[in-house]
């Protein structure tokens, strides 16, 4: 059975406490919640790898997964603590929008570079060049992971990208959900809702936003005390 694994450090917003509750939506059997790094005061119930590692956002979540994934191993699914389920979520796909290249044209800086890096690893590896790096669930496997670590090692690449294109996954074409700014997020409510949401730190921080999450999941989790 499927372990959740959330890459975390503490950030000051409340967004993985709402992720946690929004798990509740989560119809596909799990087993344990893990936090791979910081814990929270106000957590219980979860298991904790304590592993920091790079100052590098992308080479630290590498870094941890990896550590995951040769300290407990099997499938999980890898949540970040600015994913909300917002239905009932009964599968997981492997989503991806565009292109890598067209992803790297819209970007600037690091994200650029680390977009192009991507495409050049598997360009150089024969493999696809699909964007998967949406703010979604995924299921990884842990030795699928070890093996594309090892291979190219703990260095910034998009992990997503790298895994689905390099293991040739069955793909499913969507739109990103990440919101990076309120004014968006009002005229997405508008629409038809989706399964998914994720929130730039901007919005997580809008106190309407937090109304909305705390109108959306009242209770508190079973990870909470």
């Amino acid at each position: 059975m499927l372990n959740i694994v959330y890459p975390y450090k503490i950030a000051n917003n409340n967004d993985l406490k709402f992720s946690l509750r929004s798990l509740k939506y989560l119809k596909i059997p799990y087993n344990d919640v893990y936090i791979l790094g910081d814990k929270p005061k106000w957590l219980k119930n979860t298991k904790t790898i304590n592993h920091q590692l790079k100052d590098n956002h992308q080479l630290d979540t590498i870094s941890k997964l990896y550590k995951y994934s040769q300290t407990v191993g099997g499938d999980f699914i890898l949540m970040n603590d600015d994913f909300f389920l917002l239905k009932n979520v009964k599968q997981i796909k492997y989503y991806y929008h565009e292109s890598i290249l067209d992803y790297a044209n819209t970007r600037y800086g690091a994200y650029k570079h680390t977009a192009t890096r991507t495409y050049e690893l598997l360009v150089s590896a024969g493999k696809p060049t699909f964007n998967f790096s949406l703010h979604v669930p995924i299921i990884l496997n842990s030795e699928k992971l070890i093996e594309l670590i090892r291979l190219f090692g703990v260095k910034p690449f998009h992990l997503r990208s790298l895994y689905c294109n390099y293991f040739e996954l069955p793909k499913v074409v969507m739109q990103d959900v990440k919101i990076k700014s309120y004014s968006t997020f009002s005229d997405w409510r508008t629409r038809k809702r989706r399964r998914f949401l994720s929130t730039s730190d901007s919005v997580s921080r809008n106190i309407k936003f937090i109304d909305f999450l705390l109108n959306k999941f009242p209770e508190k989790s079973y990870y909470e005390k």
